[in-house]
């Protein structure tokens, strides 16, 4: 039997490094961005993230893609 993917949303959570504490370890904040259209691809997900993170101010680590939706059978 045949099983069909629905999506129902996409965001992207992008992960950057802002900054280093007293210890040396990188300090990391997460920016996510839903409501992107569920066609998007992942070449066009990650190339909004490095467009983002080209204004942001930081050091992007991590391009983290949700998806939701449901199965159809």
């Amino acid at each position: 039997m045949a099983v069909n993917n629905v999506k129902t949303s996409k965001a992207i959570n992008l992960i950057c490094k802002v900054g280093v504490d007293n210890d040396g370890k990188d300090i990391l904040k997460s920016q996510r961005f839903s409501k992107i259209k569920v066609s998007a691809t992942d070449e066009e997900l990650y190339e909004l993230a490095t467009e983002v993170d080209n204004l942001l101010a930081g050091e992007m680590k991590q391009v983290v893609k949700e998806e939701k939706g449901y199965l159809l059978g």
